[in-house]
């Protein structure tokens, strides 16, 4: 008779428990160092101060209230007006670019303050606690400056 080989489902190794790996993600992520430098942290609150971004938010807005057929008539008719325009598309771009990339940042600094919340007991509370509101933001404004290397 012939040997009996397993079948692919037999020959895996038993999965982790998820409670295990969120165990070990989560101490990982507890011992990671800062996500961002001093120069960097600068470098993006630079950025958003920029009035070239601010301008090219203006821009897409008062574009966005003309009509599409209004907007490419023009586009058609004008070389000089279709010009100006792909540099608009082009700023516009930019400074897509960036605002997706202070979102990803921004994300990072939400799921870094999760994983910090969840290993409370006191979770909940602490979330049915928290305040979404002015006063809350100048709370958080003043621990984020007293946290914030010198």
């Amino acid at each position: 008779m012939g040997k009996t080989t397993k079948t692919a489902k037999q020959r895996r190794p038993a999965k982790r428990s998820s409670t295990d790996f969120e165990e070990k993600l989560y101490r990982k992520l507890r011992r990671s160092g800062p996500y961002l430098t001093e120069t960097q942290v600068d470098e993006i609150e630079q950025t958003e101060q920029d009035p070239r971004s601010h301008m090219w938010r203006r821009t897409a807005l008062a574009f966005l209230r003309v009509p599409c057929e209004e907007l490419v008539g023009k586009i058609d008719a004008d070389h000089e007006a279709a010009v100006v325009l792909a540099e608009a598309a082009k700023g516009i771009r930019g400074y897509t670019l960036s605002l997706r990339e202070l979102a990803r940042i921004l994300d990072v600094a939400q799921a870094r303050i999760e994983v910090g919340l969840c290993g409370r007991d006191d979770y909940d509370a602490v979330l049915a606690e928290a305040k979404v509101e002015r006063k809350a933001s100048k709370r958080v404004t003043r621990l984020s400056t007293a946290m914030a290397p010198r």
